[in-house]
């Protein structure tokens, strides 16, 4: 197999020129950089056996240094490394996962651990080797930047202020400067999750529909699991409690929480997209939005947390179902589909928080009793067994109870099961 020049070539100018825009651009770059490990994935996932997303890694590399030289910057070397942490090895683990079909949730997580893990191992070799002073630089440059936001909000609100007003707003200089310093890793951590989805998301829109996909579907079908919502809400009351460091400790924990949510409601935009046939236009107006205003992350994060209750894309399904199937099973054992709409008007019996008057359904806590029983071989009947899950038998016996609430049909039972 001849050596693939013209991807690779293209793969290296591509990641290295989104790469460098971060020294070019700060701010812009910021954005543009989460994205120069896109081209490192897709070399690595159709060139497996020449490794061709490494090499294309250690040329852009090479390639970044080279710049970062010629324009003047004072570590050169510190910016490939932060090529390699950002962007080189996030792109090898998301090509890696993808490869092997994991689960979009795992391939977000793991780059976005690598990615921490790797600049925060950075961050203390650096303190180390300087005796703290590359910290002590950083705080000052911090400091003198929170010093000029705070005196430009104050001259843009002068007609509003008095002198008194002023006075006590600078004297809370040193503990916003602490707050800003104490959210750090939350914003890193937040930063990564945001671009490991870059990665995956970007690579699973790009690549062929004959490529072995996996369990990976698109990024209009990311979903988060529905009891993550708890661990939102668990960090959001840790504000009522009156200690800084814990309410500190909660500032971070909704940052990471709410960005994995703003990845949700980012493919369900997607999936909206798609679904109405709008033009490739649309993704460089939302992607200059995004870039200019961050803040409307926030707004993709709520959207994500509505998804829960609304369900944009339906991707849960019914009320009384979400991803379930109805499997009738007659006196010999066999089974029968029969999750067509004739299901709709009966009480399935998916959990026991299912009311069922009539043709109405109000499922309380279907979709964490699904999951729990997707896990744990426990259905429901009219007498007691043992016996293993059908489609998910792990090497256990299950207790199987019937219940006088499962629908009939003809006399048979039916077994609802996990699709």
């Amino acid at each position: 197999m001849p050596f693939p020049a013209a991807p690779f070539l293209s793969a290296v100018s591509f990641s290295s020129a989104l790469f460098l825009s971060l020294l070019a651009l700060p701010r812009l770059g910021v954005f543009l950089a989460m994205f120069a490990g896109v081209p490192i994935v897709m070399a690595q996932l159709r060139y497996p056996a020449v490794l061709l997303g490494t090499g294309a890694m250690v040329t852009s590399g090479g390639v970044i240094f080279l710049f970062a030289s010629l324009l003047k910057t004072s570590m050169p070397g510190l910016a490939v490394l932060l090529y390699i942490g950002l962007c080189g090895l996030p792109a090898l683990v998301v090509a890696t996962l993808m490869k092997r079909g994991s689960p979009p949730i795992a391939i977000i997580l793991s780059g976005a651990f690598q990615i921490v893990f790797f600049l925060g191992g950075i961050a203390f070799l650096l303190y180390e080797k300087t005796s703290g002073e590359l910290w002590t630089a950083l705080s000052k440059s911090l400091h003198q930047a929170v010093l000029l936001v705070m005196n430009t909000a104050i001259q843009n609100a002068q007609s509003t202020l008095t002198p008194d007003e002023k006075t006590r707003l600078l004297a809370l200089e040193p503990m916003i400067f602490k707050t800003v310093v104490s959210i750090i890793p939350g914003m890193l951590t937040s930063y990564g999750i945001l671009t490991s989805m870059a990665l995956w998301g970007v690579t699973s829109a790009l690549r062929e529909p004959s490529e072995d996909r996996g369990l990976d579907r698109g990024p209009e079908e990311f979903l988060l699991p529905d009891p993550l919502v708890f661990g939102l809400i668990a960090s959001l009351a840790l504000f009522l409690i009156p200690s800084l460091s814990v309410r500190i400790f909660g500032t971070n924990l909704v940052m990471v929480v709410g960005m994995l949510y703003a990845g949700q409601g980012i493919a369900i935009l997607v999936h909206y997209v798609k679904k109405r046939k709008i033009g490739r236009w649309f993704w460089g107006v939302a992607a200059l939005f995004i870039a200019l205003q961050p803040l409307f992350l926030v707004l993709f994060s709520i959207i994500g947390v509505l998804d829960i209750w609304i369900d944009f894309r339906s991707l849960r399904g019914s009320a009384g179902g979400g991803r379930i199937s109805g499997k009738t099973l007659d006196d010999g054992g066999d089974s029968e589909d029969v999750s067509g709409p004739k299901n709709d008007s009966h009480c399935d019996a998916l959990s026991p928080s299912l009311l069922c008057i009539g043709d109405w359904k109000a499922n309380l806590l279907g979709p964490l009793w699904r999951r729990l029983r997707h896990n744990f071989p426990i259905r429901f009947s009219g007498y007691v067994d043992h016996v293993s899950h059908p489609r998910h038998d792990r090497g256990r016996q299950g207790l199987l109870v019937w219940s006088d609430l499962l629908r009939k049909e003809n006399g048979k039972r039916s077994d609802f099961s996990q699709a």
